[in-house]
């Protein structure tokens, strides 16, 4: 059986604000009611047990007539009508606080973002204080460095013996002695 779309979304809502749960079980006792509501009208039998009231006729006898008197119940009919009614002031009060809820949402969301750009930036500006802090690192050793050879003096070294006598320049004569000397190159003339 099609149920119209309207009539379904209707069901669906009012399944929602009674937080019923199982909307085709709730269709079908509603169908049930509907149809014996059809079937025995719109007024149920009271379950409540009243005294039927008595309605009593006078007889008129005459010698040879004899009318019985006949007894009526009228049974009293108590008619149940269920309405469905809407609060307006709880629906009302709901919107208003979904309204508020979803406020509350979307300005969380944006508070999130914002975190998140946050922690962007931090994580990015971490980056560049470490590139910068390295660099920083590499300069610092190269001026330790610069500082220790500054003072630095290369050990001298120790001269032979040998190489110690002979005065330092290029102009400079050797004395060899008179028995070292060859004597056909004297150039002393000391023969």
């Amino acid at each position: 059986m099609d149920v119209p779309n309207n009539l379904y979304d209707e069901i669906k809502k009012y399944c929602r604000l009674n937080d019923i749960t199982d909307l085709n079980t709730f269709m079908l006792n509603c169908l049930q009611q509907g149809f014996n509501v059809e079937k025995y009208g719109p007024t149920p039998f009271s379950t409540k047990e009243k005294e039927p009231e008595i309605v009593e006729k006078e007889i008129i006898k005459e010698v040879e007539k004899i009318v019985e008197v006949e007894k009526i119940v009228e049974i009293p009919v108590e008619k149940i009508v269920e309405v469905v009614t809407t609060d307006n002031e709880l629906i009302d009060k709901l919107k208003r606080e979904v309204n508020d809820l979803n406020e509350k949402y979307t300005d969380l969301e944006s508070k999130l973002k914002k975190e998140k750009e946050k922690v962007k930036e931090l994580s990015n500006s971490d980056q560049e204080t470490m590139v910068k802090l390295k660099k920083e690192i590499e300069n610092l050793k190269i001026e330790l460095e610069l500082e220790k050879n500054r003072h630095y003096e290369r050990p001298k070294k120790e001269m032979p013996k040998d190489e110690q006598r002979k005065p330092l320049g290029k102009n400079v004569i050797n004395w060899v002695p008179k028995s070292d000397r060859d004597v056909k190159n004297d150039l002393y003339d000391e023969n």
